[in-house]
C-alpha cells in the first residue's frame, strides 16, 4: 500500500561524526577518495550531501560499484607455484569511501 511507506531518517551531525569516527583503513574504491581526505571534509558537508541523497531517493552509481584485487595468500614462498590456481589468491573488494561512510 503506497501510504504505507518507509521514511528514512535525515543524517545527524552526530551521524556524521560517528561514522567518521568508525571508518577505518586506508584503501580506497573506484573514486580514489581515500579515508584520511574524506575525515577533512567538514561533518555539515557529508551532512548535505547524504540528506541529498535521501531526498532524492535514488542511490548514486558510485555506491554501485568497487574494485577487486587479488593478492597472493603466500607471497613470500620462494617456491614456484600455480599462478592460475584459484586457491593461491584471496578477493579484497573495497567500495568507495562515500558509500562506507553512508
Amino acid at each position: 500500500d503506497e501510504s504505507e511507506k518507509y521514511t528514512i531518517p535525515k543524517f545527524t551531525a552526530n551521524d556524521i561524526k560517528t561514522g567518521l569516527k568508525n571508518l577505518t583503513g586506508t584503501a580506497s574504491g573506484p573514486d580514489g577518495l581515500t579515508v584520511k581526505a574524506a575525515k577533512l571534509i567538514p561533518n555539515e558537508i557529508w551532512k548535505m550531501i547524504f540528506n541529498k541523497i535521501i531526498e532524492c531517493g535514488n542511490t548514486p552509481q558510485s555506491f554501485k560499484s568497487a574494485k577487486l584485487s587479488l593478492i597472493d595468500k603466500d607471497s613470500t614462498s620462494s617456491e614456484p607455484r600455480d599462478v592460475h590456481a584459484i586457491a593461491r589468491w584471496r578477493p579484497i573488494c573495497c567500495s568507495n569511501v562515500v558509500q562506507r561512510l553512508f
